[in-house]
């Protein structure tokens, strides 16, 4: 098996015994709970690491812009689990594999800024690449109702949640390559929620992806990236450039950042983001604040007044 599967599925045990085989080694397996924040501790000292050691961290803006880094943080992978015992290296070919499986996500993410319940709940037939437009009307939501933890289908935060949004030509591109790698690897989604079947985003048992599932994708991303970049900024005698630990709702902010870069009329911002009043567009996820922005703004100004 290799880091990325789940390779001890329960009737491995009884029918390993059944071919002949007898156990080498004895896995153990823990549970940990995250919190929900950072706490307050671990964050000092990771300001205490980041100024010893001359660390700074480094944001991209689309899936893009991550790309040169993409095999080298696979390789990082390979090189981690190298020394556990029956670790199986990944390939070039199935890190290609890897690469593509969620680029496709990752920029509907950069380009839509959905919600994450929004994505994982997306379904084909949301979907118009006729009319190229995406039908945002539900969100799929992880939690326990007093029958258990499972998935349920849940209404948008609020009205203004429910939208149809207009596609460009690299996010249809994108939903048609999400198709082809489901159809290649034969995740066909017929799991029914609640009415709803045939999800976009799907995981191999043809369930949809689980929220912390997406989120693991790009952690697991960052971490090896930033291990390598330490060892190799240590061997080249220079300041290592680090990706932050982001969660998938950055991806929303980003593309809200990214569509007022772009000069989009803030009520079509508002409107595809799902915001029920256009200030949490302003004041919470349009990041232009730093100097470079600012001077833009001004010589703009300037070509006016001139």
């Amino acid at each position: 098996g290799t880091m990325a599967t789940i390779y001890n599925y329960p009737y491995y045990p009884k029918q390993m015994d059944r071919m002949g085989y007898v156990k080498d080694k004895d896995w153990h397996e823990f549970k940990i709970y995250i919190p929900d924040g950072v706490p307050e501790k671990h964050l000092r000292i990771g300001e205490i690491v980041k100024k010893k050691y001359g660390l700074k961290v480094m944001k991209f803006k689309s899936a893009k812009e991550i790309m040169p880094y993409a095999h080298p943080l696979f390789h990082t992978l390979n090189a981690a689990y190298a020394p556990l015992y029956g670790f199986a290296p990944l390939t070039e070919k199935q890190i290609d594999y890897y690469i593509n499986m969620y680029i496709p996500m990752f920029t509907v993410l950069f380009e839509l800024g959905l919600r994450c319940g929004e994505l994982i709940g997306l379904t084909w037939t949301d979907i118009s690449f006729d009319e190229k437009t995406l039908s945002v009307n539900h969100q799929l939501i992880y939690k326990n109702y007093g029958d258990g933890c499972k998935f349920h289908i849940s209404s948008p935060k609020t009205q203004a949640g429910i939208r149809n949004i207009p596609l460009t030509d690299k996010v249809v591109n994108a939903l048609k390559e999400q198709k082809k790698i489901n159809f290649m690897l034969g995740r066909f989604g017929k799991e029914e929620i609640e009415g709803y079947s045939d999800f976009v985003f799907i995981a191999k048992t043809g369930r949809p992806y689980m929220p912390s599932a997406v989120n693991n994708v790009i952690y697991n991303v960052i971490k090896a990236y930033n291990d390598k970049e330490t060892v190799d900024a240590k061997r080249e005698n220079r300041e290592p450039v680090l990706i932050p630990k982001v969660s998938v709702h950055c991806f929303r902010h980003t593309a809200c950042t990214n569509m007022a870069r772009k000069e989009m009329n803030i009520k079509v911002v508002q409107y595809i983001m799902g915001h029920s009043d256009s200030s949490m567009t302003l004041d919470v996820y349009n990041h232009l604040n730093n100097e470079s922005d600012v001077r833009k703004e001004v010589y703009k100004l300037e070509s006016v007044i001139s």
